[in-house]
């Protein structure tokens, strides 16, 4: 009598049979399968059950069910994409009709990396697809991953896991939504780690796989400096003029350079020879009267180059190798001379005998 009077409803044929369907109602992503259920009850099922699905305005399908055991049986629905209804039947008894809702998954269709270096680095800002470069750079160094979708979006989180770090340790950080189909992840590196971003549509269907990003951080290298005049160890008299020379290179760029002198026994006294944007690279040349500054003999002179780079937040320092001036008398400099004269005549006579015994042994 129901059917008949409201044709347009779902009611069942009268049976004996009492269809409880696991789950109701299904959700499904684009693509994808489900597992379907039905325990029947209240007579004993003698016949095959079916899973009878339908789409819009086509036919009824119809598939054999599997018997699991107590008057359960089971289906799959698979690579589902388009929506549709199913239900259980026995004979001429079956269960109501059932929605699928199919969940169309969004998909990332651009992924775009911007990498922006503090500005201390002088280095410019780069922009290009996610995978096509390494995302590298300094500490500070600002990351700015762009996803746009294929489907209007809701929300969208990145997690940033450091490597060898905890999963407590991990960063979350919430998209900011640029357009309806556009979301912008933006952090400062700070460390070797791995970002995954999923994004969500409006109703809240994620993405099938995240986008991956690793990223790794660049060292900001101390500055390298070298002294190459005067030598390691050498000697001088009172008034000698001494000349200086060095270089100085940094791989984002100098602060300051500072040349440091003392006496063996005493203060140092440095000097700040360089102040400011310096830029990469640096010579040094520069004269140091030894007559001017006071020295007296027997004193040992020690100097050296130190130099600064311009990183804001840790600052590296370096110095050069330690240069050692003996200071002598006139009178031990001109002994030295004649030491070094009288070898050089002795050496010549020794050359000379040597050349002749040669010639008459041949």
């Amino acid at each position: 009598a129901p059917r008949l009077l409201w044709p347009g409803r779902d009611i069942p044929p009268f049976s004996r049979y009492r269809f409880a369907v696991a789950p109701q109602r299904s959700s499904i992503l684009y693509g994808g399968s489900a597992e379907l259920s039905v325990t029947i009850g209240g007579a004993p099922v003698r016949d095959q059950v079916w899973l009878l699905t339908r789409q819009g305005g086509r036919g009824v399908q119809r598939a054999a069910c599997f018997q699991e055991g107590g008057g359960r049986y089971a289906q799959r629905l698979e690579n589902v994409t388009q929506p549709l209804a199913f239900c259980f039947a026995v004979g001429r008894a079956r269960s109501h009709w059932h929605d699928v809702e199919l969940q169309l998954q969004p998909q990332v269709l651009q992924a775009r990396v911007r990498l922006a270096p503090p500005p201390y680095t002088g280095l410019p800002v780069s922009e290009f697809p996610a995978g096509q470069a390494d995302v590298a750079g300094v500490h500070g160094t600002r990351v700015t991953l762009t996803l746009t979708s294929n489907r209007p979006l809701r929300e969208g989180t990145l997690t940033l896991h450091r490597r060898g770090g905890a999963v407590d340790d991990d960063q979350v950080i919430e998209a900011r939504l640029l357009s309806e189909r556009t979301a912008e992840f933006a952090w400062d590196l700070q460390a070797d780690a791995e970002a995954r971003a999923t994004l969500r549509d409006l109703r809240g269907t994620a993405t099938a796989e995240p986008v991956v990003l690793p990223q790794r951080r660049l060292p900001d290298e101390a500055p390298r400096v070298a002294l190459s005049e005067p030598p390691e160890f050498s000697m001088a008299t009172t008034g000698a003029v001494l000349h200086v020379s060095g270089q100085v290179d940094d791989d984002f760029g100098l602060a300051r350079i500072d040349w440091v002198r003392g006496l063996v026994g005493f203060h140092d006294r440095g000097v700040t020879l360089r102040r400011g944007p310096i830029g990469r690279q640096a010579e040094i040349t520069m004269s140091l009267d030894l007559g001017a500054v006071g020295v007296e003999a027997g004193q040992t002179v020690e100097c050296y180059l130190e130099a600064l780079d311009n990183n804001p937040r840790l600052a590296g320092a370096a110095g050069s190798g330690i240069a050692r001036v003996k200071i002598i008398s006139d009178e031990e400099y001109a002994e030295t001379r004649r030491a070094e004269e009288t070898l050089e005549d002795f050496l010549g006579r020794y050359r000379a005998a040597a050349a002749a015994m040669t010639a008459v042994l041949d």
